[in-house]
């Protein structure tokens, strides 16, 4: 009896570990967690101010697969497909999101790379003197990213009191960015958002119809670049 329940027990382990296994394999995983740490900042207020959070509403089968920075940094080197770098309380993220899984439904595009890039930047600032201070350290991958994203990124500079912007000898990667590649390649790089709602100023403000209309059109188009001949395939 003992015996059988040993069994059992394994047998019900086994399935469990292929579930999870699949879950895994899938995408779901990673899909639900997209929907759980974005919707997670709906009728949420930025700290210290009166301004709420865009929001969002991340559908369940969401195609973002989360990955690791150096996976990220292997696919920029030979994979093919869209990475978006961002991070969840980010509006400009936030106002992005909506416009790009649609553009997935429509053009069945099955799977978009993800890295949370809110802890991996390096921060600097500028003093009273105008001199540039490293406060926080960037990973060893994030400056790989910036290597290779370097043709297509900002300067990263900072702003003095006047409004005078100082730069600091390197590139910044913004969030969101939104990268499409193929075979290694670089197609297309979209920063924020589109240029008149950058122009807002603020990240907080919603985009207008013909702007959304605009970005779609932008993400479609790198979408396009990459899977000409076979637009339902993933990486």
């Amino acid at each position: 009896m003992k015996k059988k329940i040993i069994i059992s027990i394994i047998l019900l382990l086994a399935i469990g570990a292929g579930g999870i296994y699949t879950y895994y394999k899938t995408g779901l995983l990673s899909a639900y967690r997209f929907k759980h740490d974005v919707e997670k900042y709906n009728n949420q207020m930025k700290p210290n101010s009166e301004v709420f959070y865009p929001y969002v509403a991340v559908p369940t089968d969401n195609p973002v697969k989360y990955v690791s920075e150096k996976d990220a940094v292997e696919f920029l080197d030979k994979g093919t497909g869209a990475i978006l770098f961002g991070f969840p309380n980010c509006p400009w993220c936030r106002n992005l999101i909506p416009v790009l899984l649609n553009v997935a439904t429509d053009m069945k595009i099955n799977q978009i790379k993800y890295l949370d890039i809110y802890n991996i930047r390096d921060t600097k600032t500028l003093g009273d003197d105008l001199s540039i201070t490293t406060t926080k350290e960037g990973t060893a991958s994030y400056f790989q990213l910036l290597n290779k994203l370097d043709l297509h990124l900002n300067n990263y500079t900072l702003t003095d009191s006047d409004g005078n912007k100082h730069d600091t000898g390197e590139k910044r990667l913004l969030a969101p960015t939104i990268v499409f590649v193929k075979s290694g390649n670089i197609m297309l790089v979209n920063e924020a958002t589109v240029k008149s709602h950058i122009d807002k100023g603020d990240g907080y403000s919603p985009m207008t119809d013909e702007e959304k209309a605009e970005l779609y059109s932008i993400l479609k188009n790198g979408f396009d670049l990459i899977y000409a001949a076979n637009p339902t395939q993933g990486c």
